[in-house]
């Protein structure tokens, strides 16, 4: 009887051991798990870090090339000439036909006067990056990507001449949202010290036209195909790299038929 004592008192004493050997490992395990959780979690925090720390900021400075666009607190910056000051990716380089800046009163450093903000004025941007832009020309950046605005005591950018010249109307002239599509072929330059018009080359160029640049009664009945007409543009104009290219309003002065 007592060996067989013994014997159940061995097993017993043997499986007491296993389970606390066997819960030694499952805390040893737990423990490991916890281990790496929480350097994997330490590792998402520092890729999260990483990319913040990416997400730098551009300074760049340029000319306005017109008077800024109030409206209300919202105000609007046409940039052109846009020269990088912290730009390590070369953002500004990339903003050859201008970019513009929609942003608020603010945003903008001392006290904003709409006077100040005039045509020719340089500006300073910080913006973050990167920084979403649409992919219309000139390119906008949205008032969230915009850090500050600084109105820079330098001199004012030269304008340069309006360029003039005349062509045929082609096609259909069209209308849309109240503004006028038309498209002018067999250019010939009367005024272009720019060398603009050689630009175009023999596709001509679409025109986009307020009411405001045309001299003539603002219906596109009043403009068809073969019409020959007068058209001045700004110096520095905005054309799209579309065939033929296309001329914003802002940058047109007038037309007129001949």
């Amino acid at each position: 009887m007592k060996k067989k004592y013994l014997v159940t008192g061995a097993l017993i004493m043997s499986m007491v051991v296993l389970g606390a050997c066997g819960n030694k490992n499952d805390k040893d395990n737990t423990t490991e798990t916890k281990t790496e959780m929480t350097e994997g979690t330490k590792e998402t925090e520092k890729t999260k870090d990483t990319e913040v720390a990416k997400q730098g900021e551009v300074v760049f400075k340029g000319s306005l090339k017109q008077n800024a666009v109030v409206d209300g607190d919202k105000v609007s910056l046409y940039i052109i000439g846009a020269e990088g000051i912290k730009d390590p990716d070369g953002i500004s380089k990339g903003l050859v036909d201008g970019v513009i800046i929609n942003t608020t009163k603010e945003l903008v450093a001392g006290e904003f006067k709409e006077e100040d903000f005039a045509e020719g004025k340089m500006v300073e941007v910080t913006m973050k990056s990167p920084s979403a832009m649409t992919s219309s020309l000139p390119p906008q950046v949205a008032g969230n990507a915009i850090v500050s605005v600084k109105l820079l005591d330098e001199k004012v950018t030269e304008q340069k001449d309006n360029v003039v010249f005349t062509g045929t109307l082609k096609g259909e002239t069209k209308m849309a949202e109240g503004q006028m599509s038309c498209h002018v072929s067999d250019l010939h330059a009367e005024t272009d010290p720019e060398e603009l018009v050689n630009g175009f080359g023999e596709d001509g160029v679409i025109l986009n036209l307020d009411e405001k640049q045309v001299e003539d009664d603002f219906k596109v009945e009043n403009f068809v195909e073969g019409d020959k007409v007068e058209v001045t543009v700004k110096g520095d104009a905005v054309t799209t790299r579309s065939l033929p290219p296309q001329i914003p309003g802002m940058s047109i002065v007038s037309m007129k038929k001949l």
